[in-house]
């Protein structure tokens, strides 16, 4: 954070809240990614019978905004578009799981699952109207051959699992760089 070789002297909680508020942080609005104070929730612990467990204490939420599920969509409606219909579907999946890869590692930190569900059920839904306008056949056809007849859906890459949870008190990744640097 400081300019002091690395070393710094400050608590890890005041540290924390310098990261949560530095304007060009993991979250800043350039990034795609909201951010929110979430209070988790108390546990009761039945060991102690009716003592009550931790406290809730804040941490931070964080998933893709609207923004960046816009654009994901737009750009999976023009890796799927009619235009690509005279194209193998092996590259079109090819280039579908590319984009859906890089998507997917840079909004995977955070809370994330629901919106790569949205973006699973709408890439699943464009690729079946892409096979049925092939074919030439209707939405049904095409959903049952990416859902059914396929027995890893055309080879396209699951969001699912892809999700690192927020822990409190620790990093939101595990170094600052990819170098092992410390940040600037």
């Amino acid at each position: 954070m400081g300019d002091d070789g690395g070393t710094n002297t400050a608590p890890s909680w005041i540290l924390k809240r310098r990261e949560l508020h530095d304007p060009q942080g993991p979250c800043s609005p350039a990034s795609g990614a909201r951010r929110r104070r979430q209070p988790t929730q108390g546990r009761t612990s039945r060991a102690n019978a009716g003592a009550l467990g931790r406290r809730p204490f804040p941490f931070l939420a964080r998933w893709p905004a609207d923004k960046a599920v816009r654009h994901a969509r737009e750009r999976i409606r023009e890796l799927t578009d009619r235009s690509r219909l005279l194209l193998p579907t092996e590259v079109v999946v090819q280039d579908l799981n590319l984009f859906l890869t890089g998507w997917a590692a840079y909004f995977k930190y955070g809370n994330s699952a629901h919106r790569f569900g949205v973006i699973r059920e709408y890439v699943r839904m464009r690729m079946a109207l892409f096979i049925s306008k092939r074919h030439k056949r209707s939405r049904g056809f095409g959903r049952y051959v990416v859902s059914y007849a396929s027995p890893d859906h055309l080879g396209l890459v699951s969001l699912s699992g892809n999700v690192v949870a927020p822990r409190p008190f620790r990093d939101w990744r595990g170094k600052p760089n990819a170098g092992g640097e410390r940040r600037r």
